[in-house]
């Protein structure tokens, strides 16, 4: 889980403490396991893979 919150990091430009609170919340909304939320996410097969994915990520500088 942690090498996909550093990419959801990365990708998304946001700090690590959101990507693990999107991580988290996409897996509670897709009712899965945190693990297979963050498996998809580094296969790319998931929203949170794409940096213009839009599901809360808005952080200012």
């Amino acid at each position: 889980m942690l090498q996909a919150v550093g990419f959801i990091s990365a990708a998304q430009r946001i700090p690590a403490d959101t990507a693990l609170a999107l991580l988290l919340t996409a897996a509670e909304d897709d009712r899965r396991d945190p693990p297979d939320v963050a498996r998809d996410v580094l296969a790319r097969r998931h929203p949170l893979a794409d940096p213009g994915d839009d599901r809360g990520a808005s952080v200012t500088p």
